[in-house]
């Protein structure tokens, strides 16, 4: 009688993990470097245009970052892989805008002042206030709203400024 042993070694590899997020906000072209991160379960990130991976978009594939500067509305995909494994995610690219609405007394008698406020179109932008003249202000701006005296007819200014840069204009 004869008998024989094989051995196979079978090698586990780490479940793989992606954390990406899952959508950015711009209102005009700017830089991004979109980051894959892998908690180490990677050794390859693929970076594509679409889902089927058939371009690589980052010239080395041990490099988890993507610097892009999309033009307009668009998805990155990531695939990552370690021997074994391969599991994919992506990100979505949004232009976005806002205006404002200003409200407030219009019409004031000389030496009055008036509160005016400015309301933001788009709730999904966080914007800083700047309003000018500031000749004409009485008291520190909080955000949105500031309190003005003008000695004449004028124009009171309002630029909003977002992180992710908007820029709104209003009088």
């Amino acid at each position: 009688q004869i008998t024989d042993t094989a051995k196979l070694t079978i090698t586990v590899y780490d479940s793989l993990m992606l954390d990406l997020v899952d959508t950015i906000q711009l209102c005009v072209p700017s830089p991004l470097t979109l980051t894959g991160n892998s908690f180490g379960t990677a050794t390859e990130f693929h970076w594509s245009t679409n889902n089927q991976f058939t371009d690589q978009l980052n010239a080395n594939l041990s490099d988890s970052t993507l610097l892009v500067t999309p033009q307009n509305s668009t998805i990155y995909y990531l695939q990552i892989s370690n021997p074994d494994c391969a599991v994919y995610d992506s990100v979505v690219v949004e232009f976005i805008s806002s205006s404002l609405e200003l409200s407030g007394d219009d019409g004031i008698c000389a030496g009055e002042q008036t509160t005016i406020t400015a309301t933001n179109q788009n709730p999904a932008i966080s914007f800083n206030y700047v309003w000018s003249p500031t000749s004409i202000i009485v008291n520190q701006p909080t955000a949105n709203t500031v309190t003005v005296n003008p000695p004449t007819s004028q124009y009171v200014y309002v630029t909003a400024n977002s992180s992710n840069g908007c820029v709104v204009e209003d009088s």
